[in-house]
């Protein structure tokens, strides 16, 4: 996993700092601003004649490793000039134009600025494009160091400048969009050692052995979940026939080991994920993505499943019975909490989205408010407030005041404070009160509630819970969840045989 995160950091390093070239080569008096704007027909035309210049004296001027489409050198395929335009009505200039109709675009090969230069000039032209295109291909080499593995690798760059006129504002927004295609390199630009090849062989294998362990490991876990649910089963025909009393669904649950589940998802996650590291190894790049994907979700499932050898500890597994049994409450928090903040961002979106840049869409909006959440430009937020609208101004300030003081001093500690809680009560009590099923392994009747099979171990708690008993939670305390769940499974099986 690590070999591949370095590569697919490489490789988007690469694709990114090329397209970034390109910027800078065929765009003229290009600066790095977004986005990057001409306002006159003449720089249009100029902005046209250089990129065509540029791209024929490619080779003279650029010191990256880029050739023409196909590795040519000389005599490369001129560049493709796309017109998108709205239809006029009735195909005549003079009686209007027909939006409702679907634009047309039309493309020729240039070999000169003169080509459009005559359309240019003509009344209503600009009124009816909403873009102009050049498309070109480049092909580029990934030398990646040249270290041990890193096979050199040839792209195909499909690159196309937009002069984008769809907002007709007066101003053309200019941008270079590239996609790439993989290619078999030249044998004279790229000669394969021995060592890469046998490197690249190991790592083929690897991931071979990668799918073999973790198919055994999920079918293993799927054979241990599809017991566990055998038992519970079981266990309800049990309680029901015996003991005059129905499970609830939380019982049942508590019969399943949960970490099995995870243990399976995350062996799913890692053999797709390797299947197509397999194929992106053997130079298909268009499963990067979701070879990325898989694999970085996989990763995360595998270490949170790490978690279950810390139950085995009892100062760790307090943190994680805490967090277990504070979750439901979290989630209910979590939901109500949800609309309010969802009421907050579309208000933001709505009002001050055409004065202020982190409210422009509801996505960044949502993504502005939640940062602020943790304290992330505050100031910035409350300063780059447009103060052309003085009402909508004034309103920016008591939203932001409100949405920080109700969100940060309240919610946020209302959502800390509930885990909080749940850990204090831990501590006094030593754990939390047993369940049903856990009374009736360690031999208590389980008619009425649970709780009465439990005393907590401080005068808060008994105060509070009015319990007796305590023999029982002594048993419980020290045990880890790992533990409970493995004699819970073999008492309940003993019982129903």
């Amino acid at each position: 996993v690590i070999l591949f995160g370095t590569d697919r950091f490489a490789s988007v390093a690469f694709m990114k700092n090329t397209q970034n070239a390109f910027k800078n080569l065929f765009i003229k008096s290009y600066d790095g601003t977004t986005p990057f704007s001409i306002f006159n027909k003449h720089d249009l035309i100029e902005a046209i004649a250089y990129t065509n210049e540029t791209y024929y004296n490619l080779m003279e001027i650029s010191i990256g490793k880029f050739r023409y489409a196909g590795f040519v050198e000389k005599n490369p395929s001129p560049i493709l000039i796309c017109l998108k335009q709205y239809q006029y009505a009735n195909g005549n200039m003079s009686r209007g134009i027909d939006q409702d109709a679907a634009t047309t675009e039309d493309c020729v090969e240039m070999y000169s600025k003169s080509i459009l230069s005559f359309k240019l000039h003509q009344n209503g032209f600009f009124d009816s494009v909403v873009s102009i295109h050049l498309k070109f291909n480049l092909s580029v080499i990934f030398w990646n160091g040249l270290k041990l593995r890193h096979v050199p690798e040839c792209f195909e760059m499909q690159n196309n400048i937009v002069f984008d006129n769809s907002h007709h504002d007066g101003q053309l927004r200019i941008n270079l969009e590239m996609s790439e295609d993989i290619l078999n390199c030249p044998e004279k630009f790229v000669i394969l050692g021995e060592d890469n090849k046998i490197v690249q062989d190991l790592l083929i294998t690897f991931d071979i052995l990668v799918i073999l362990i973790c198919t055994l490991s999920c079918l293993l876990c799927i054979r241990s979940l599809v017991k566990s649910m055998m038992l519970a089963e079981a266990a309800q025909k049990y309680f029901a026939t015996y003991k005059s009393e129905n499970l609830t669904k939380w019982d049942v649950l508590e019969l399943i080991n949960k970490w099995f589940a995870v243990i399976v998802i995350s062996d799913l996650l890692s053999i797709i994920g390797s299947v197509y590291k397999i194929r992106v190894d053997e130079r298909d790049i268009r499963f990067y993505n979701i070879c990325s994907v898989l694999l970085g979700l996989g990763v995360v499932l595998v270490w949170i499943g790490i978690l279950r050898f810390f139950t085995y500890l009892k100062s760790f597994n307090i943190l994680l019975i805490a967090l277990r049994y504070a979750a439901p409450n979290l989630m209910r928090f979590m939901f109500c909490a949800m609309f309010i903040f969802t009421g907050f961002t579309l208000c933001g979106w709505i009002v001050m989205g055409p004065y202020h840049a982190k409210f422009q869409t509801f996505l960044s909006t949502a993504e502005g408010l939640f940062s602020l959440l943790n304290g992330d430009d505050i100031y910035a937020t409350f300063l780059f407030m447009s103060p052309l609208n003085s009402s909508v101004w004034v309103f920016s300030k008591i939203y932001l005041y409100t949405f920080v003081s109700l969100f940060i001093y309240i919610v946020l500690s209302t959502f800390i404070s509930i885990v909080g809680d749940t850990y204090e009560r831990l501590k006094d009590w030593g754990r939390m009160p047993p369940t049903r099923i856990e009374v009736f392994i360690m031999g208590r009747s389980t008619s009425g509630n649970s709780n009465e099979a439990f005393t907590p171990t401080c005068s808060r708690c008994i105060r509070a819970y009015s319990v007796a008993g305590h023999d029982l939670v002594m048993n419980l305390t020290n045990e880890s969840l790992e533990t409970l769940s493995s004699r819970r499974l073999s008492v309940v099986s003993a019982s129903i045989e």
